[in-house]
């Protein structure tokens, strides 16, 4: 007791000295900086996992090369969570003798989980949605472009005659830098009776599952314990956060340019991914979209891109000149110009099959080909004909048991 006292004594004592003060000002100011920083930096990884789940379209998720068990599903539902399966492949579509290779998810009318899908009517207006009814489909502005569509028309995809029910704008994707094909979001009841997602088919299926934390931990724990298909992985936020963070240590910004002619077109410096597909606007020469005679076609038309100015090439070397016509550079590229400038790259010019007049695809004709269960391979190319001038090859590797 009598120690107690002196130490209160002492303390009282040295209390007022100012050093002492500001020493126990200094401690108590730390202390309440570390709990600010803690909070803020615990709030800022909820924040990144959230934007995460939006990009996904969900909190957690399996993805499988092939159809997976009902018991992920049944599970997720007994654990009170939400659930949305869906399935991507790539498929030809076809309106009014055209055909356009795209990128098509297969969903139920759940989707998205968590994230927007933003859709844009016959009218111009732009709202939220949820995937398709059955008979309808959303395509992106390059799919309607390269088809030459309108919200309301009618399209072939998988066989079926489908609704073009609005454009689409905006879809979680699990951040998806790059969009190799035009993109289209269907029914998965549309896709199952079509055959699309049967036996061989290249179709990705995906369970995506959102609700209370605590349920998604216990569903995520049961799925880690269980032995997923082969070829199966499970879709978390954490990984689109690794894969978000590796992307953007350094700023992303798509261009187009060749050897012929650099740059050619570059996006604006505030440009923040919002234009999937588009390569930017006119950055160095004149840039147009002409038709093979050279004549310029209009906006949101898709025909050869087509460069003149100081900086074009003047002319291959031993070359007989065929690239330029009427002064006009054509880089063998097919693409079209928005409204707002933005070029978009369609397809190769040069790896077209001009077949009697007829422009095909080859990467269209591999995609339709390698819906066949006996095709694991395929490369599709022009070969000389006596009278269409050219028709299509192909160099085909058997699936195993064909």
């Amino acid at each position: 007791m009598n120690l107690l006292r002196l130490s209160l004594r002492t303390l009282r004592r040295e209390w007022r000295l100012p050093e002492l003060r500001t020493l126990a000002g200094s401690l108590v100011l730390a202390v309440a900086a570390l709990g600010v920083v803690a909070t803020l930096s615990t709030r800022v990884e909820r924040g990144v996992l959230a934007s995460a789940a939006e990009l996904i379209g969900g909190d957690i998720g399996v993805s499988s090369p092939q159809r997976l068990p009902d018991d992920f599903a049944t599970r997720a539902t007994r654990d009170d969570l939400k659930v949305n399966r869906s399935a991507s492949f790539p498929s030809v579509a076809f309106a009014h003798g055209r055909s356009q290779l795209l990128d098509v998810l297969a969903t139920d009318t759940a989707y998205p989980l968590r994230g927007t899908l933003e859709l844009r009517d016959p009218h111009g207006h732009t709202q939220t949605g949820h995937g398709p009814a059955a008979g309808n489909v959303y395509l992106d502005h390059r799919a309607l472009v390269a088809l030459q569509l309108q919200v309301g028309d009618m399209l072939q995809l998988g066989g079926r005659e489908l609704h073009i029910a609005a454009e689409l704008v905006h879809q979680p994707d699990g951040g998806q830098l790059i969009a190799l094909a035009p993109r289209a979001v269907m029914s998965l009841a549309d896709a199952e009776q079509a055959g699309l997602l049967g036996i061989g088919s290249r179709a990705r299926h995906r369970l995506l599952l959102a609700g209370a934390p605590a349920a998604v931990h216990d569903w995520r724990d049961w799925a880690q314990s269980t032995t997923l298909p082969q070829g199966a992985q499970l879709i978390t936020p954490e990984q689109t956060r690794q894969r978000m963070r590796s992307a953007f240590e350094c700023t992303v910004m798509p261009t187009y340019a060749m050897t012929e002619c650099m740059p050619i077109s570059a996006p604006p410096h505030d440009y923040n991914l919002e234009r999937p597909g588009s390569s930017g606007r006119q950055l160095g020469p004149q840039l147009e979209i002409h038709t093979a005679e050279g004549a310029e076609l209009p906006r949101g038309q898709v025909g050869h891109i087509a460069l003149k100015g100081p900086p074009v090439m003047q002319g291959y070397e031993g070359g007989d000149g065929s690239e330029f016509i009427n002064g006009w550079f054509h880089t063998g590229d097919n693409g079209y110009i928005d409204d707002e400038g933005n070029l978009y790259v369609v397809a190769r010019t040069k790896e077209a099959i001009n077949r009697g007049g007829e422009t095909i695809i080859p990467a269209e004709v591999d995609a339709a080909l390698l819906t066949h269960p006996a095709i694991k391979s395929i490369c599709c190319f022009a070969t000389p004909h006596a009278t269409l001038q050219e028709t299509v090859g192909c160099l085909v590797v058997p699936a195993f048991g064909y």
